[in-house]
């Protein structure tokens, strides 16, 4: 079943609908650099049909059928240069947005997880450390979170706890090489939020087997985030 773009919310987005009104869940997915909504549409298919899975497609086109949320340059040394006004920007777009589809869908914010892979997994850790108090969880798919980031972390440390997190990464990832995973646990650990790792054996990449962790997670994480 084709699902249709939606344009009147903060992000344009493609929702699979739940079988039950209203969901019992909320699952909100964000694409990465040069992709679309459609990235990780095989994702769907395996969260239970009693929630509702948003596909959504970055503000910036890069060419048709390319979208970015902020512009990302890669040093020949591995790091990342941001572009953080695009960036700020994004974040701010990304809470107006989860916002604006839980009071469609009557979604509250303990049944509602963001997911992202790449520069999608950034933007939803930002969002999730930034505005705890909206989310249940969230999951990076070979992702990383921005330094730039921990200067907006919430001061409500006891939200921040109550979060999840979930951290997928590929150890032969050449794009985001793994010593970036030991980043982000470390800064959650600091953040007293819970988190389930796993390195999986690819590269740069959303594997069945980095689906099948997420999507076993959502199951645990929302059969105890009443």
């Amino acid at each position: 079943m084709e699902l249709p773009l939606v344009t009147d919310l903060a992000f344009p987005y493609r929702l699979r609908p739940a079988k039950t009104s209203p969901p019992a869940g909320l699952i909100i997915v964000t694409h990465g650099i040069t992709g679309n909504e459609l990235q990780l549409a095989a994702l769907a298919p395996n969260i239970p049909d009693s929630m509702a899975v948003a596909l959504v497609r970055s503000p910036i086109e890069l060419w048709p059928g390319s979208y970015s949320a902020f512009e990302i340059q890669l040093k020949q040394d591995g790091h990342l240069v941001f572009n953080t006004q695009q960036m700020e920007a994004a974040r701010h777009q990304m809470a107006r947005f989860v916002g604006e589809l839980q009071t469609r869908l009557q979604v509250p914010p303990a049944r509602t997880i963001l997911c992202g892979f790449s520069q999608g997994g950034m933007l939803s850790a930002m969002h999730a450390l930034t505005a705890p108090g909206t989310l249940r969880a969230f999951a990076m798919i070979s992702s990383m979170i921005p330094p730039e980031v921990e200067s907006h972390i919430s001061p409500a440390r006891e939200s921040l706890s109550n979060l999840q997190a979930l951290i997928t990464h590929g150890r032969n990832d050449p794009v985001l090489p793994p010593w970036n995973v030991d980043n982000t646990l470390a800064l959650l650990g600091r953040l007293n939020i819970p988190r389930e790792e796993h390195m999986c054996a690819c590269g740069h990449e959303v594997t069945p087997e980095a689906a099948g962790h997420f999507c076993r997670w959502v199951g645990k994480v929302l059969a105890t985030g009443a």
